[in-house]
This record gives C-alpha cells, structure tokens and sequence, in this order.
C-alpha cells in the first residue's frame, strides 16, 4: 500500500460533511485538511462506577453524571502522508478535562484508534463519546441522575412536515459487518423506532434515500441513518448527502418574504431600471448585471403568483420585513403555523403533505452478475431509472435530479 495522499485525505474530508452538521464541523478556509468538531459527549451506563474509588481497571475516573449535555471541541489535521503512514494530529478541548488527566487522554486515545491505514476521524470521536468521562477532573453541580435526564431529554417540539431527499456513493443489499442487511436495518429505523417516517430507499449506485415525516421525526431519522446504518457500511463509503429538503409550511412562508424584498426592491427602482432605459448607466457589465437580477426577481414573483392566486401589495411586503424572516418572527400572527410563535400544523395536515404511504427499498430490476471476486454479485441499474419515471409521474422530478443529476453532470 502506497503512502497516503490527498485524494485519501478528500474523502475523509468529504464523509466527516455527510455526518456532521454544518454548525458541529468547522473546516479552515485556509488549510483544508484543518477543521474542528463540536462533539457531544454521551452518558455513560447507570452501572458505570465512573472512577469510583476502587478498581477501576487503570482507566482514569471521574463525575459520572457529569457525561450529560457536555460538549468538547476537537481541533484536528489530517497531515500528508496520513492515514498510512501517521496519525492525526488531535487536541480535545474539554471543561471537564484538566491537567494530567487532559494530557493523558490524547495517548489514551492514540492506543485505542491505533494507525493501521485506515480512516480514523468518526472512530475516534465514536471513542471519545464512550470514554471521555472516565478522564473528567471539575466537578459540576451534583444532581439526582433522574433530574439530569430529564433536563439531556427533553420532549421533542412539534413542527411541521419535512421531506429529504439524499444520495449515497451506493446503497446495495449485504452490509459491511455481521447482522441485518442494509436494506433491513434502513426499514426498521424508519419504521420500528417510534418514528412515522415514509418514504423509499433506491438501490444502486449512486444510490437515493427520500424520507418524510413530521420534522421532529425526520430529523430524529436521519440522525439514526447516519450513526447506526453507517456501522453497515464500509468506512470509506459512510457519505449520505441531503441534496433537498421540503418543509411545510416554512417553504410558503419563506417565498412568500422572498417575495416581499423583490416587491420593496421594485418599489425602491434598485435594478436602476429608469437610469438604464435613460441610458444614464454607463458600464454594459453593471446594466446587464441589473437587467438580469430584474429578470430573475420577476420570474420568482411570476411563479408566487401563479401559484397562490394572487398579488402582493406595497403595506403587506413593509409589514413582512418589519417582523423578519418565519423563523426569527416573534409577532403573533403574522406568519402560517410557523415560526416562534405559531402553533404547528395538525397532524390531519401534516399526514395530507405525504407522497407514500410507507416506507420500501425501491430495487428496480435485479440482474445477477454471476461470482465475481468470490462473490455472488447483484446490480440494481434499472433501478433508478425506473424511480425517475416514479417521480415524474408524482410530479416531483425536481427531487429526483436533485439525488442524481449531480453524478451525471
């Protein structure tokens, strides 16, 4: 096996973007294999001792209900030549991991993620979550474990309804490790884990997911796709990109405000489109680069008028940036069934948003290669065309490319 490169470096990187959140993985501007992550560390068993005092099988002890709701920050490189021939470079930014205890953590760290040429970011922080309790040193305010929990657990808010549609590199059938197949697994996190989660799986490569629900659900889902259905693939391949996301009826609200600064912009004449006609704008590059945004600005109002039937007045565009965006908007009715303030959709309403009735893994036509390498080889090819066909015919082609057109283009 040659040294690492960046190429191996990339798809690091690129798989830590599938998993993380935007607001949880920071990447330099500058550098881009230097990033950090904002990991939230889990609780350890109630049957843990946490380093009480006793054997502690030469593990540091320490708090042990102080594990709930803590957050550490991870800064880390991945330096050339990395994950063949060195470690990652890592630092572990703790409020509860001081002193000795903090510098022993990263040898600790090193010895149980040890270098074997293979991607080492999403095991390390998986390790960390486990373990970093045992090496806690400041106390925090002692409370009943049943009083933190409640606090680390609250009872999720409703919202609205959320569709996502999302690609893999592949989605075939056998996992990468003993068990339930992928297909398996994916319908029993959709439909065994108390969530109302429909949608399918398309199989193939690349392969699709569209999963819909009540946000809260969805969320929750996707959450689970992306920790316990990625232990059924292979490291190197744990990337699953959300390439849409429908919310009702944050979507119509947040036109409709779009619309309001397109009509505050037209008001206002920003396009400076009397100066063009008067030809009092002299550079051809600024007049075209105006006459285009005026264009684009028209087509969206032309499109929120088609489809609500109606127009926006002068009083009503004022009023909607005078409150804010649905989401920052603190003033009671101003906005439908979201936002801050407003109650979210019934779930009569929200159950009417859906395009399935269930949730299914779509495997299209499935032709056996024959032994290949040893193993008994299937492919799903026809399968996503057969899923664009699908879609065109619910009317949500739009989704469709938005899972698949990037590979092709």
């Amino acid at each position: 096996m040659s040294d690492g490169d960046d190429g191996q470096r990339d798809e690091e990187m690129e798989t830590l973007e599938a998993i993380f959140l935007p607001e949880q993985l920071t990447i330099s501007t500058a550098a881009p294999y230097y990033f950090t992550i904002q990991l939230n560390l889990d609780a350890p068993p109630i049957d843990s001792d946490c380093g009480a005092s006793g054997d502690t099988g030469g593990r540091l002890g320490g708090d042990c209900s102080a594990a709930d709701g803590v957050v550490c920050t991870l800064t880390i490189s991945l330096p050339l030549g990395y994950p063949v021939a060195l470690p990652l470079e890592v630092t572990v930014d703790c409020p509860m991991i001081t002193g000795k205890r903090g510098s022993e953590l990263i040898p600790a760290l090193h010895d149980a993620v040890p270098v074997d040429g293979e991607p080492k970011v999403w095991e390390m922080c998986e390790w960390l979550r486990g373990n970093a309790h045992l090496y806690f040193t400041a106390p925090r305010l002692q409370q009943p474990r049943s009083v933190l929990r409640a606090v680390a657990e609250p009872e999720p808010m409703r919202g609205g309804f959320m569709r996502e549609w999302c690609s893999f590199v592949s989605l075939y059938e056998q996992s990468y490790c003993k068990g339930d197949t992928r297909f398996v697994v994916m319908t029993k996190l959709a439909q065994t884990r108390g969530l109302n989660i429909t949608g399918m799986g398309i199989a193939g490569k690349p392969g699709g997911l569209v999963a819909e629900g009540e946000e809260s659900d969805v969320v929750e889902f996707m959450r689970l796709m992306r920790t316990e259905f990625f232990e059924t693939l292979n490291p190197r391949g744990r990337k699953l990109t959300t390439r849409l996301q429908d919310r009702w009826p944050l979507d119509v609200e947040n036109e409709r405000y779009d619309v309001a600064e397109i009509t505050l912009r037209r008001h206002t004449d920003v396009y400076k489109a009397a100066d063009r006609a008067a030809g009092k704008v002299k550079k051809q590059n600024e007049a075209d680069r105006l006459a285009l945004w005026e264009s684009k600005d028209a087509a969206v109002v032309a499109d929120w008028e088609r489809k609500t039937a109606r127009s926006m007045g002068l009083d009503e565009a004022q009023r909607l940036i005078e409150v804010g965006k649905p989401l920052q908007c603190d003033v009671v009715g101003v906005y439908d069934r979201c936002g801050p303030t407003e109650s979210p959709p019934s779930r009569e309403h929200i159950e009417k948003q859906r395009l399935f009735s269930d949730f299914t893994i779509f495997q299209g036509k499935e032709a056996d290669l024959g032994n290949i390498t040893g193993k008994q080889v299937k492919t799903y090819g026809d399968g996503c065309k057969e899923a664009g066909n699908l879609f065109r015919e619910l009317g949500r082609e739009d989704g469709f490319d938005a899972m698949f057109t990037f590979r092709f283009s």
